[in-house]
């Protein structure tokens, strides 16, 4: 969350990804990303982050420690 918040402040677009329809709604009403989608229900998680990043990633920030995307 800290995260999120600190890349918006420095006007970053930011969009979080949760394993929860409800969490993805808590990152983008709660706590203002630009967007957020459910990585459980993505059909796959390479074509959500281009839905979402078309103009690629900058920073790429996962608390979680596993592996679900490897950055080109």
């Amino acid at each position: 969350m800290v995260a999120s918040q600190l890349a918006k402040r420095l006007g970053l677009t930011v969009v979080g990804m949760a394993g929860s329809d409800e969490k993805v709604r808590y990152l983008v009403d709660e706590l203002g990303l630009d967007a957020a989608f459910n990585y459980r229900t993505a059909a796959s998680l390479e074509d959500a982050l281009k839905k979402h990043c078309p103009e690629g990633i900058d920073i790429f920030f996962d608390l979680v420690g596993e592996r679900y995307w490897t950055p080109p």
